[in-house]
C-alpha cells in the first residue's frame, strides 16, 4: 500500500511537492507482479449519477490534483483504492480498478443520528458498513 496526504493537494506547500516526488518514485520501484493498493482520506471521484453535494475539492479529490495523480498511476494503476471521508460504504469499479469507500467507526451517513439518539442499532451499523464494503451482496446497507 501507499498512503497519500490528500488533504495537502492543491496546496501549493513544499511538502504537496515533496509527496508527489516521493510518489513517482515509489510508482517506479513497484513491479507488475505485486498488488498495489492506495490509501487516501478522500474518494478519488464519484459515478457521473452522484450529485454535487459541495463544491469542488470538498467530497472528492481536487480534480487538478486527480488528474496529476491518475497520470502518475497510467504505467502502474493500483489495484485497490481505499478512502474514507464520505462517512459511505461504497465499492466501486472504475477503469478495473476497485475502489472501497470505508466509513467512520461511529457514524455512517444516513445512519449517525442513530448513533446521537442512543439507538442500539447504532453499534452494529460499522461492522455492517465494512462487511458490505467487501461482501457486496444485494441488501447491503
Amino acid at each position: 500500500f501507499l498512503a497519500l496526504n490528500v488533504q495537502l493537494f492543491g496546496t501549493n506547500l513544499i511538502a504537496e511537492e515533496a509527496q508527489w516526488d516521493w510518489l513517482a518514485d515509489e510508482l517506479a520501484d513497484v513491479g507488475d507482479e505485486r498488488a498495489l493498493g492506495l490509501l487516501v482520506h478522500k474518494p478519488l471521484f464519484g459515478t457521473e449519477e452522484e450529485p454535487a453535494e459541495s463544491p469542488p475539492g470538498c467530497r472528492y479529490v481536487p480534480t487538478g490534483p486527480l488528474s496529476r495523480l491518475l497520470a502518475l498511476l497510467q504505467g502502474r494503476p493500483p489495484d485497490l483504492v481505499l478512502s474514507g471521508h464520505v462517512h459511505q460504504c461504497r465499492t466501486l469499479q472504475v477503469d478495473g480498478i476497485r475502489h472501497v469507500w470505508t466509513p467512520t467507526t461511529w457514524a455512517v451517513e444516513a445512519y449517525s443520528g442513530l448513533f446521537w439518539r442512543g439507538d442500539p442499532l447504532a453499534a452494529l451499523l460499522p461492522s455492517i458498513g465494512l462487511l458490505a464494503a467487501i461482501w457486496p451482496w444485494p441488501a447491503a446497507p
